[in-house]
């Protein structure tokens, strides 16, 4: 028996108390939507080290509290024709419009709330608000995208508007996990912007997870659902907007979104996404399903980046209620030998990595923990470097290790991560990405 069986073994007898003690969290202090308020992520090195934040972006970001940023949903509105409040409830329409987040509380300095944000050792907890949202067009569930309507087309202009004004060409589509309502999703993608210093141009794909994970089993079945909007969401952004690439940051089971939509646009003749940087945080997907697809576009990105985490609490909870082995907490047994030849070939490329996020190894990364790309600096770090300058693990200070897995090596992060990216900060802003 492996050493990977027997800590699945050990989650799984855990099942039933996970759920209780996510059932006891989740009737914590709650929004207006009735889940917990979401805080601001610990700063990136990179933005305490003054690099990402070049000093006009410092400046904006000292004088305003207010982040905006895209959204796309398939998310149905609490109420015909209401473009401020989604539900759970989903259809195939696309739902595209503009959502203002504040950093901090209501009338707290902005540059107060920036002096704390990028502390290394801040004391308080920052919240993140949902102040407003404004749909702007609905993008009926059509075979093609050869007409669109005016106010979609304002919609896109808007967008290559705010990529002329970013000095970071791309588009960054955040794609959230599960137990996420329409207001998680959409701060979750603000802080990012955040802390690129506003020069990323964001936009959240809200699909309709239920806000709970005593729900699980709604988001699942929904994400399944949502897949194809998804897709055509990419080539919306791909057929109408200036960007130089549309990057994809997916989390958790936005795998089950994000997958098996790039997926899709593989298999389409003629598709032509222009994928940049794809990077799966913990990906909640059956790993077979997950690594075939991967195989099946990987040619398409620029990179692809996977990062697993074999003591995750979270995906141990939802490898149980799935029966399945996730790939953010793979079981290469659960692989048959063609399967593992197929994939070692396909997937041993130069744009691909895994990452390995162990909590023995990572200071201050609890080992169960689920969620380090926000909550964790040195992870966050290397997600806002990756996606800002296009740099490649080694470029980024991460260290290479080879094992016998589906895949031929991964990566870590060295004892000496913090001193190695402060070192290596300077010459990653100095690059231009392809």
């Amino acid at each position: 028996m492996t050493s990977n069986t027997l800590i699945k073994m050990q989650y799984a007898s855990l099942h039933a108390h996970l759920i209780l003690i996510f059932m006891v969290l989740l009737m914590g202090g709650c929004n207006t939507a009735g889940q917990k308020t979401e805080s601001l992520m610990p700063a990136p090195i990179a933005i305490t080290e003054g690099v990402v934040a070049p000093s006009v972006a410092r400046q904006d970001l000292a004088s305003s509290n207010e982040v905006s940023i895209f959204y796309a949903t398939n998310r149905k509105p609490s109420k015909p024709d209401d473009g401020q409040h989604y539900v759970t409830d989903f259809d195939q329409n696309l739902r595209l419009g503009v959502a203002n987040i504040r950093i901090g509380n209501k009338g707290a300095p902005a540059d107060e709330i920036y002096s704390q944000a990028i502390s290394p050792d801040r004391k308080k907890e920052i919240p993140l608000l949902l102040e407003q949202v404004t749909q702007q067009t609905v993008v009926t569930n059509r075979p093609d995208l050869d007409v669109i309507s005016s106010e979609t087309r304002a919609y896109l202009k808007e967008i290559n508007a705010a990529l002329v004004n970013s000095r970071n060409k791309d588009i960054t589509v955040y794609v959230h996990g599960a137990n996420n309502t329409f207001y998680r999703s959409t701060v979750q993608a603000a802080q990012f912007r955040y802390f690129t210093g506003r020069q990323s141009v964001v936009l959240a794909f809200s699909w309709p997870s239920s806000g709970s994970l005593v729900h699980y089993g709604v988001d699942v079945k929904n994400s399944a659902q949502s897949y194809e909007v998804f897709a055509r969401l990419i080539k919306l952004l791909s057929r109408y907007t200036d960007a130089r690439v549309i990057n994809i940051l997916s989390y958790s089971a936005g795998a089950r979104v994000a997958s098996p939509g790039l997926n899709l646009l593989a298999q389409v003749q003629g598709s032509k996404p222009r994928l940049g940087m794809v990077y799966y945080a913990e990906p909640d997907e059956h790993q077979v399903t997950f690594f075939r697809n991967l195989a099946n576009y990987l040619h398409l990105t620029q990179s692809t980046t996977v990062t697993v985490n074999f003591h995750d609490s979270v995906l141990a909870f939802a490898e149980t209620y799935n029966a399945k082995p996730d790939a953010g907490m793979p079981d290469p047994g659960q692989f048959s030998d063609e399967e593992k030849e197929v994939l070692i070939v396909k997937l041993d490329k130069p744009n691909f990595s895994v990452i390995d996020l162990d909590g023995s190894k990572i200071p201050g990364l609890a080992r169960g923990e689920h969620g380090a790309w926000y909550n964790h600096p040195w992870v966050n770090t290397d997600v806002v470097t990756q996606f800002l300058f296009h740099a490649s693990p080694a470029e980024r200070g991460l260290v290479l290790k080879k094992i016998e897995r589906p895949w031929s090596k991964y990566w870590i992060y060295p004892e000496d991560y913090p001193a190695r990216i402060k070192k290596l900060l300077p010459e990653l802003k100095e690059r231009k990405a392809p």
